[in-house]
């Protein structure tokens, strides 16, 4: 018993060691970062690009669906997922930090996408009767880019195009001014009682319905970009339903195909190498259970497939609470979530972003700005230190994109 006590003894001091010389391996990076920052602000006499202020912290999401409450410095937060706020927060931070934003400057979708710069995508997810006002208020604030789902039971697709084609008609945007994104769902995925085409039709003709209800609902005659929802039960069904996605490439009703959902590698490539259209996309969560899909992430930027992320705040909250990443995002000038978006966008990573609160999205399109203008806010050292943190694997980032 005595030497099973010393061994147990031994694995905890071992571990106890590991875990400290890992921060204090992260705090050296950010103070070298500091270092070097205050040595470029000796010799350089050029303004620091705009940024989100950091009189408060951003709460993190739950990992729950309902809510969570989170304080900060003097306030209250409390926030859902990524898609979905269930209630209000209260913020303290400096009414400075969006006057300085420039909302109006922000880039059209092509523009962005033509520049090859990173963005956030506005997820409108679970939003129910609030989707038309914060999705107007999201490209007010700057949002370009929009995911939405022909999936009455989480989203709410026609007040996604009531709000879109508001914002649009208040700013002057024009529909090429922005980039749709919406997404067929089986009937695995739907509500019995609000499924949005005819469930006794072959599945094609139902992923025919879908687009025309797509379109519909989002006043629009083409998309940016479709995506599967999920992967169909059978091989054979996925592929029927690329078929038909395919079919609409070639009629101009849609310019881009992915698919969300799909963790699985050999599943993936297996639909990429099938494919006539390869997936442009691929949609998933960001968390430990898949192992932060590494395999998949290098696969699609060998292949320049555009991984978009979701999940990204509440799967890593523990992280996100951690003193390290609080002191490399008040380094930056961020929260402790918008450092999750800038690791995220700095390795070429698409994060979709639900909030519901003004601020929040001031500050998101804020750190879309910083990227916008070329201010590079991580570099391969950084990046390697946070995925210490959030409990990447070493060596299997995806590498920071050019900027």
């Amino acid at each position: 018993m005595v030497q099973v006590s010393k061994k147990a003894s031994n694995r905890n001091h071992n571990s106890t060691t590991a875990t400290l010389l890992k921060h204090y391996a992260f705090l050296a990076a950010v103070l070298f970062t500091t270092a070097t920052i205050i040595a470029f602000k000796i010799l350089s006499t050029s303004d620091e690009p705009d940024s989100a202020s950091t009189t408060s912290i951003r709460g993190t999401d739950s990992a729950t669906a309902s809510h969570s409450v989170d304080t900060r410095s003097g306030s209250a937060i409390i926030r859902g997922t990524d898609s979905v706020t269930t209630s209000h927060s209260v913020d303290t931070r400096s009414d400075t930090t969006t006057s300085s934003m420039r909302v109006g400057g922000i880039l059209s979708a092509q523009s962005i996408l033509s520049s090859g710069r990173p963005y956030l995508i506005y997820g409108t997810a679970w939003k129910e009767d609030q989707t038309s006002r914060l999705v107007a208020e999201a490209v007010k604030s700057g949002f370009r880019f929009i995911d939405t789902a022909c999936q009455p039971l989480h989203y709410q697709e026609n007040l996604v195009g009531e709000g879109w084609t508001k914002a649009a008609a208040e700013l002057g945007l024009k529909r090429e001014d922005l980039s749709l994104q919406t997404k067929f769902t089986s009937l695995n995925g739907q509500d019995p009682e609000q499924i949005p085409y005819d469930k006794a039709a072959p599945l094609k003709e139902q992923v025919e319905q879908s687009l025309v209800k797509s379109l519909e609902n989002l006043q629009t005659d083409y998309l940016d970009s479709l995506l599967l929802h999920s992967p169909m039960s059978s091989f054979d069904d996925t592929m029927t339903v690329w078929r038909t996605f395919e079919s609409f490439v070639d009629d101009g009703k849609v310019r881009r195909l992915g698919i969300s959902n799909c963790d699985d590698y050999k599943m993936f490539t297996k639909l990429y190498d099938q494919a006539r259209i390869k997936p442009s996309v691929l949609q998933n969560r960001f968390y430990e259970a898949s192992g932060f899909d590494v395999g998949l992430r290098q696969f699609c930027k060998k292949n320049g497939i555009t991984y978009q992320s979701f999940w990204t705040l509440t799967a890593n909250m523990k992280a996100l609470a951690t003193p390290e990443i609080k002191m490399l995002a008040k380094e930056k000038k961020l929260s402790p979530q918008t450092l999750m978006y800038a690791f995220m966008l700095s390795q070429g990573h698409t994060p979709l972003d639900g909030t519901t609160d003004s601020k929040h999205m001031a500050e998101d399109v804020a750190l879309m700005q910083r990227f916008l203008d070329g201010e590079e806010l991580f570099n391969t050292k950084l990046i390697e230190a946070m995925a210490d943190v959030i409990g990447v694997p070493r060596g299997q980032l995806v590498p920071v994109t050019d900027q």
